[in-house]
């Protein structure tokens, strides 16, 4: 099967699944169940004022659909905002809140605003795939694109849409009949949405080729790149007795390049112990876990620019906190270096609340937010792996739980990262790691 084990995937899959019995195969509705939202009227009103009225100012995305759809019927922000969802689902490197916030602002267009389900606008915590900066940077033609989609799958008859969603090979052809423009991703993201047991979670065709390209012994002589990754899947899961993960050792040797003679040894994550249960006397962690992300402070300095070298943040340090010692100073450059600089995208994060451990899989750079609880401005977006289940401090190796008394607000404990993957995972590690 060709289905996300991400974090939150399955209930990212239950969206979906609703989102094809209510509105695809009726003309339902995601955040009102039992009305009449997706339908091939509405679509007809979204097309006329957003699709054949592009904004091509250098204002927001968001200014521009305001106006786009200023003066339109309740239903019809309900149907942009519920498009706009669908859009999001599967992105893994936005974050919830950034999610939740433009779908709000649409529904909030409204006279009588709905709201985003809580069981709904949790599932925008994390995704299916990274989906990198084209997803976001063309987000009107993803939406254009969607919403032709749309329009065609209401001209279908109820019998012509039960075919489409019965076979994936029809449904392919009804897809690449739609006229596109820069919404690759938005496209492949379709595809597997309603048929995630045959197209793969991949939403870049570079990454389609390049995996048939090197599995071709295995995909036999099929032209159309998906059928190929079909047999490829087929024919690693029969030898590997079970489940793969082309984004993964052992399987994802495609990702070489051409001049590498041999796969590198993979290296361990990185893994970062965050400390926010104690943030100025407030604790962070429920906040992280629901809205998928961890933070730290500091907000004297300001939003931080994306380049910048470890000396201008000390000289930066020295002028905002004048009073503070250099012992001082060089703790909160540590600490802010730590999350702005040296932590990336795929690193593990460590946070402890009392007893429980949580860890997730950090899925975007840092970001600056105004807030006005202390720890809370620069943020990174997390999928954390164990949110319902956390671990128990006393379960972890004797390493792994020495490491989480280490007293910065941002430590590097990467020694222990595969310690505390496994933890999260419920899996015990195969033996202990010499302290």
């Amino acid at each position: 099967m060709a289905v996300s084990r991400r974090p939150n995937s399955e209930r990212i899959y239950e969206a979906i699944q609703r989102w094809v019995d209510s509105c695809l195969r009726e003309d339902g509705s995601l955040f009102t169940p039992g009305g009449d939202i997706w339908t091939r009227d509405g679509f007809d009103e979204v097309y006329r004022r957003f699709n054949l009225q592009p904004d091509l100012s250098g204002n927001s995305f968001i200014d521009k659909l305001r106006g786009q759809l200023a003066g339109s019927p309740e239903a019809v922000f309900q149907l942009m905002g519920e498009v706009i969802y669908v859009h999001l689902l599967v992105s893994n490197d936005i974050g919830g809140p950034a999610k939740r916030k433009l779908i709000h602002e649409v529904l909030g267009w409204s006279p009588d605003p709905v709201e985003i389900p809580d069981d709904l606008g949790i599932t925008l915590n994390s995704g299916l795939a990274n989906t990198g900066v084209a997803f976001k940077t063309f987000r009107p033609h993803q939406l254009w694109f969607l919403i032709d989609a749309m329009r065609a799958w209401k001209a279908l008859r109820p019998d012509g849409r039960q075919t489409l969603l019965e076979d994936p090979w029809a449904f392919k052809k009804f897809l690449f009949d739609v006229p596109i423009t820069s919404a690759y991703a938005q496209r492949e993201a379709l595809l597997h949405f309603v048929h995630p047991d045959t197209f793969e979670v991949i939403v870049s065709r570079d990454h389609k080729e390049r995996i048939r390209k090197f599995f071709a012994d295995r995909a036999g002589s099929e032209d159309d790149v998906d059928r190929a990754l079909f047999r490829i899947r087929e024919s690693l899961e029969r030898e590997q007795h079970g489940a793969i993960d082309l984004y993964r050792p052992p399987n994802d040797v495609w990702r070489l390049k051409p001049d590498d003679k041999k796969r590198p040894a993979v290296e361990t994550a990185h893994a970062w112990l965050v400390r926010g249960a104690n943030a100025g006397g407030i604790n962070l962690v429920p906040s992280w876990l629901q809205d998928g992300y961890c933070s730290i402070g500091w907000q004297e300095l300001g939003p931080l620019p994306t380049a910048f070298s470890r000396a201008e943040l000390a000289t930066k340090v020295a002028e905002v906190f004048p009073d503070r010692t250099a012992a001082q100073h060089g703790q909160d450059v540590g600490n802010v270096w730590r999350f702005q600089a040296e932590m990336h995208a795929g690193d593990l994060v460590v946070t402890v609340d009392d007893a429980d451990v949580y860890v997730g899989e950090i899925t975007s750079e840092a970001t600056w937010v105004e807030s006005d609880r202390t720890g809370d401005t620069r943020r990174r977006n997390v999928a954390w792996l164990n949110a319902e289940s956390p671990a128990a401090r006393r379960d972890l190796e004797t390493g792994a739980r020495s490491a989480l008394n280490a007293q910065a607000t941002v430590s590097d404990i990467s020694k222990h990262a595969d310690a505390f993957r496994a933890a999260a995972e419920g899996t015990p590690m195969p033996s202990p790691k010499a302290d």
